[in-house]
């Protein structure tokens, strides 16, 4: 950031106090020069009719200088209670303001014999007329100390033109008055509040300190940037002190990673500069900026922002079926929405009246700033549903506007309803009734009747129109539902990606359907794994084909006094995912490991496979095969690509909990690897011949044809190993072959090594697919290990357990290199039932280490065997 220093020389200028970094202090050593109990320039803000309405505040509870505690010097004031609140106000007058200045006011409290009242700290601004401005007020936590000094503050926007001076409260506050500045929620009527009647607070050393006005944004649009532009971090400062100020920024990454940082000199007159960080690479990043004065830190703020890489994609042809739930949205933001979505790539919006500046039930006047925004909406193609619901101020019992056509038989509108629907009618066709992840359409009797009565009503001013309910896709979806009314389902929070696969397979995926992917808290997991989260659970549930996606704004309002909209890394991995799904749908599962996810994407102009690693382990959640001609580009859900080209004829990714997007890959192959397998895929651990099938699918347009050679394993009997094939598109086929191997064999997944040479829409080198079989023993489970004795034994344990429905009789065993073979009978095991057998190897600690054990069991009545080896670390 260049340096900039402000202009002109303010030594010898004489500043009036509000400009001075020090307004006012109160440290009440003033016994010299003041006699009164109260303390000068306050007054006990006591109920005091008519001259001052204050009921709680009693007169007797008088505020009083108190030598007997102190944070410093020798004197505190005290705020006691005999019942009823307490209020020391610093009378208006005494500490000046001006206007644009930003004020911090401070003060150390202490509290003693409180059970139920509590401490607090007020400020506010003043009008030359003496009168509060209300909107300045405000208020600091409430605290109970027990005996301890704790520091309270506030701080005071400059941002009101008649601001001239400053008043502060010190207050002891009983039940009834927290709960009216919001201290907790007393909306129970019979909710009884308990108050103190002995107890105090002490305040001391108020400090009112003027600070610089910050302004920090990144870019002059949403806190967006695209590539090949870089963000630019826009700086103002301004301060009426003169004072030297210096500011540090710093920019950290989604894992906390500093990537970039600079000091400035920031003195100057509320002149912007712009510095563009060096980045490591996209995705959300926030930036902090902090500004120090020679007496240390002044002031500091922060922005979050997204930079992301252009488009590589087109989206036109699936934009409209990716949404935004947008319920709420300040004034200020309006202008702001239209390109926010563009940025995102998203095509359809759900927006509730509120955003408009209406009731929930469509009543109040339009403001032109929400008119202009809907207008820039429509004309980007944006599909918008607008969301009707009962006021919040309704009875539980009751319904208003609008939305109470859904339950009361009239079909009489409220104006504000019809004002809503004859301006917006002609372009707007959706209308949802009740808010998103709202269930009360599964209870209520009679809501598909509501539906084609508000169908009806709305048909006299908009054509066509669609009426939507909002679901919970924890709730049974009737087939009449799902024909007679358009739904809003959501996927709540604490479904996981798995979960999504599941309710997903039980929807009506054929109704018209907007499925809304709940965010997990950001609050509760950070950043980084909400998105990554998001990220799995909107894939999953695009294998589904819904006729839309949607996910709440992913984006928060910023804590500044300028409007600002702060995008979440949600956003980020959103606009991907537009990008990367639209025009594709789900064809195939790739097999990798259990536990790790790949999923095949078809599209018309190119395809990829989408794949994490869920809980497989790292050695397993590799893909390791021959996926195109060259490289794939493997891309972060943040856009963030790198190239992996082939080597000896293999691609080799590893998964991870992160998912990747693979582009360029040969989606007819990635098929073919998805389609191929071995049946039956479970195989009787016994010392016979086993007749199998190789599956083969033909998923190219054409013919298939090719050789095949069974490598794997090489200790099998396996005959014929050699096949040729030829295979019409569409098409499947099935070529036995026999195996065998010994007793020996162990137990488990076996892989059946498979190298192909094909032809399709061209010669492929060649192959290798590794489909499993499992080897064991039907309605058994055996799960073996070993434990170091302290006397240096070595026991092998084996817990077995019967999965079938008949008892199970069977002989165990374990045997160790240099030690006699041990076995032990398995008799008469029930069904659903374990048991434990133990083996002792005297002495095997020592003898054993680096050596194998063989385990297993063995069927009395038939040729099974199971085995499983353990290795002695």
């Amino acid at each position: 950031m260049p340096e900039v220093s402000a202009e002109g020389d303010d030594r010898g200028v004489t500043r009036p106090s509000g400009a001075q970094r020090v307004v006012r202090i109160f440290d009440f050593e003033e016994r010299d020069i003041h006699m009164e109990p109260v303390p000068l320039h306050w007054v006990r803000a006591v109920h005091n009719p008519p001259q001052r309405e204050r009921p709680g505040f009693p007169r007797w509870n008088e505020s009083h200088l108190d030598n007997t505690v102190s944070h410093s010097g020798e004197w505190s004031v005290k705020l006691p209670t005999r019942g009823g609140s307490t209020s020391l106000r610093l009378t208006s007058g005494v500490a000046p303001a001006i206007p644009g200045a930003d004020y911090v006011v401070s003060v150390m409290v202490r509290t003693e014999g409180l059970q139920h009242a509590k401490a607090q700290l007020a400020a506010r601004l003043i009008d030359s007329r003496r009168g509060p401005i209300d909107a300045s007020e405000r208020r600091s936590r409430m605290v109970r100390t027990d005996g301890a000094w704790q520091e309270l503050s506030v701080e005071l926007s400059g941002g009101h033109d008649d601001a001239a001076w400053i008043q502060i409260d010190l207050e002891l506050l009983q039940p009834e008055h927290q709960a009216l500045v919001g201290g907790f929620d007393s909306t129970d009527a019979h909710h009884v509040m308990l108050e103190d009647v002995s107890g105090a607070a002490w305040f001391d050393d108020v400090v009112i300190r003027q600070n610089p006005r910050l302004s920090l944004r990144a870019g002059e649009g949403a806190n967006i940037a695209i590539a090949p532009d870089s963000p630019g971090l826009i700086t103002t400062v301004k301060d009426l002190t003169g004072e030297s100020l210096r500011g540090h920024m710093v920019v950290h990454d989604i894992k906390g990673r500093t990537v970039d940082e600079t000091t400035f000199d920031a003195s100057w007159a509320g002149r912007p500069t712009v510095w563009r960080p060096t980045l490591r690479e996209y995705g959300w990043h926030r930036a902090h900026l902090t500004i120090t004065s020679e007496s240390g830190e002044l002031a500091n703020q922060a922005v979050d922002f997204v930079w992301t890489p252009e488009r590589r994609r087109s989206t036109d042809e699936d934009r409209g079926r990716f949404g935004v739930i947008i319920e709420e949205l300040d004034a200020d933001h309006r202008t702001m929405l239209p390109e926010l979505l563009r940025l995102l790539g998203t095509g359809a919006a759900n927006l509730s009246l509120p955003a408009l500046g209406l009731r929930a039930d469509g009543a109040g006047e339009i403001e032109p700033s929400a008119n202009e925004m809907m207008q820039s909406l429509l004309d980007a193609r944006q599909e918008i549903t607008l969301t009707l619901d009962r006021t919040p101020d309704a009875e539980d019992s009751a319904h208003d506007g609008g939305f109470d056509l859904l339950f009361r038989e009239s079909s009489e509108t409220e104006p504000a309803f019809e004002n809503v629907v004859s301006r917006y009618g002609q372009r707007v066709r959706r209308w949802q009734m009740g808010r998103t992840g709202q269930d009360f359409a599964f209870w209520e009797r009679g809501i598909l009747e509501g539906v084609e009565r508000v169908e009806r009503v709305l048909s006299r001013l908009a054509p066509e129109p669609i009426v939507t309910l909002p679901w919970s896709a924890t709730l049974a979806i009737s087939p009449e539902a799902a024909r007679d009314a358009a739904l809003t389902v959501s996927m709540p929070t604490g479904i996981t990606p798995d979960g999504v696969v599941h309710f997903g397979e039980a929807l009506p995926l054929d109704a018209d359907m907007t499925l809304v992917i709940e965010p997990t808290p950001i609050e509760l997991v950070g950043e980084r794994a909400a998105a990554i989260d998001l990220f799995r659970r909107v894939v999953q549930a695009w294998r589904f084909q819904p006729a839309r996606i949607a996910i709440r704004a992913p984006w928060r309002r910023g804590e500044g006094e300028e409007p600002e909209l702060l995008p979440t890394a949600e956003l980020a991995v959103y606009r991907q995912l537009v990008e990367h799904l639209s025009g594709r749908r789900a064809v195939a599962l790739l097999p990798i490991a259990e536990g790790a996810i790949a999923i095949v994407m078809q599209g018309r102009d190119s395809d990829a496979i989408i794949a994490w690693n869920e809980w497989a382990t790292p050695e397993d959640a590799v893909i390791r095969a021959y996926l195109a001609e060259g490289a794939v580009q493997v891309i972060d859900p943040f856009g963030n690509m790198k190239e992996v080209a082939p080597s000896d004829g293999l691609h080799r990714i590893a998964l991870t909990e992160t998912p990747v997007i693979i582009e360029g890959v040969d989606v007819h192959l990635a098929q073919f690897r998805a389609g191929f397998h071995v049946e039956p895929p479970f195989v009787h651990s016994s010392a016979r011949k086993h007749d199998l099938e190789l599956v083969i699918q033909n998923p190219w347009p054409g013919g298939l044809s090719g050789t095949l050679r069974i490598v794997e394993p090489e200790h099998w009997r396996i005959s014929p190993r050699v096949h040729n094939f030829n295979i019409n598109p569409g098409e499947t086929l099935r070529l036995p072959f026999e195996t065998s191997f010994s007793v020996g064999e162990e137990a488990g997944q076996i892989p059946i090594g498979v190298d192909f040479n094909l032809i399709a829409d061209r010669r492929y080198p060649t192959i290798r697919l590794a489909p499993t079989v499992e080897i064991g023993l039907p309605h058994v489970q055996l799960t073996s290990s070993y434990a170091i004795e302290d006397n240096g034994d070595l026991t092998v344990t084996l817990v077995v357990s019967n999965t079938g429905d008949r008892p199970l009789t069977m002989r165990s065993f374990a045997m160790a290199p240099g030690f006699a073979r041990q076995e032990a009978p398995v008799s008469e095991l029930q069904p659903a039932r374990t048991t434990v057998k133990r083996f002792t190897f005297r002495g095997g600690a020592e003898r054993l280490s680096g050596e194998s054990i063989r385990s297993g069991l063995i069927e009395v009545d038939g040729l099974g065997r199971l085995n499983q080896t353990l290795k002695v670390d």
